[in-house]
């Protein structure tokens, strides 16, 4: 169990900001957290605190800063463990004919895989053996580091593209039984997959329709892909029906290739906030299905993400007119956590 001592008593009010003005700032108890859910409804709590907006008390600038940072630290204190899935990069679209370009992070430390199509066959003393038995496997890390450009067809519809560079590492493990003639026994094995940095590219399509009050909807649909030169290690252990080893193998560094994709539907609503609407704080679901598919000498397989639906949250910040900054967290199954960062200049 993870305990979190984030020191925010209740709220302190009548606090002079920088300009004179009261601000309202929101903070936490100690915290908790035992599982996905916890975390989930501890998040929620936080995060519905810190965008709390009290008429009379009208933050500044500073103050609506401090809440956006403390957005951030939440997000990254919620992450013992991170699966990805990627980002929308703000709920706002650009403008008829305006042009936005920005650069955007994106995190992942797991995401379990289902394996869809793998061969299964182990090393005996009589020969290559047919196994049956399950395997799994995870992304271990993986990160996007890409340059976003967006095009305003209408006031309410962006297309966009992304290009980058991303990084990919995967482990897989499988147990079960063999069977050659007679003979039987069980097999265990390890593999890892190590990826090179490679080109990451992808498209995407926002709608919003703004509604009463500051209140805002939206869509958010994106595909991305990148390809993997891979170097995959392991080990197997096989043994007979009495349970002694007869065979074991430290796999040489074989080379291979791996293709990654992912594809996202994201509807969310917005709500404006502040001065402006310069903080706009947002919540949504989704749909991030990911695919890969590796080839080696011999061996074809294929992988699809275990879970695919979720939640996610996070808000914009705007630096005048035409800069945004933005901070997303997301749930896939609602105990694994999503990280990305992004900001964006409007031309």
């Amino acid at each position: 169990m993870d305990r979190y001592l984030i020191k925010i008593s209740e709220s302190i009010r009548g606090k002079k900001g920088g300009d004179g003005e009261k601000c309202g700032f929101c903070l936490w108890d100690s915290v908790e957290i035992e599982d996905g859910n916890k975390k989930l409804l501890k998040f929620f709590t936080f995060v519905t605190a810190s965008w709390g907006w009290d008429k009379k008390l009208q933050p500044n600038w500073r103050c609506r800063l401090k809440r956006l940072v403390l957005l951030s630290l939440a997000t990254l204190l919620c992450l013992p463990l991170a699966v990805y899935a990627i980002g929308i990069g703000g709920v706002e679209t650009q403008g008829e004919g305006k042009v936005g370009i920005g650069v955007v992070q994106e995190f992942v430390f797991e995401r379990d895989l289902e394996d869809k199509s793998v061969e299964l066959r182990v090393t005996t003393p009589g020969g290559l053996a047919p196994a049956t038995g399950t395997t799994r496997s995870k992304v271990d890390e993986m990160s996007r580091t890409m340059l976003k450009t967006s095009y305003g067809l209408t006031d309410n519809v962006d297309m966009y593209i992304k290009l980058g560079v991303a990084s990919f590492d995967s482990e897989h493990r499988g147990s079960g039984t063999w069977r050659l003639g007679a003979a039987t026994g069980r097999w265990v094995e390890s593999v890892k997959i190590e990826g090179d940095d490679t080109l990451a590219y992808g498209i995407g399509m926002k709608v919003t329709q703004p509604l009463e009050n500051g209140w805002l909807v939206g869509l958010n649909v994106q595909h991305l892909r990148h390809d993997h030169d891979t170097r995959r290690t392991g080990s197997q252990r096989v043994y007979n029906a009495a349970g002694v080893l007869v065979f074991s193998e430290t796999f040489t560094p074989r080379k291979g290739e791996m293709r990654i994709q992912e594809t996202q539907v994201a509807p969310y609503i917005a709500k404006e906030l502040g001065m402006g609407g310069s903080f706009i704080p947002y919540f949504g679901v989704v749909y991030s299905e990911l695919r890969g598919r590796y080839k080696e000498n011999g061996i074809r397989e294929r992988h699809k993400a275990d879970d695919n639906f979720g939640v996610f949250l996070g808000a914009d910040y705007k630096i005048g007119l035409d800069t945004l900054l933005n901070v997303e967290a997301r749930l896939i199954d609602l105990d694994q956590t999503a990280l990305s960062l992004g900001a964006t200049h409007k031309f």
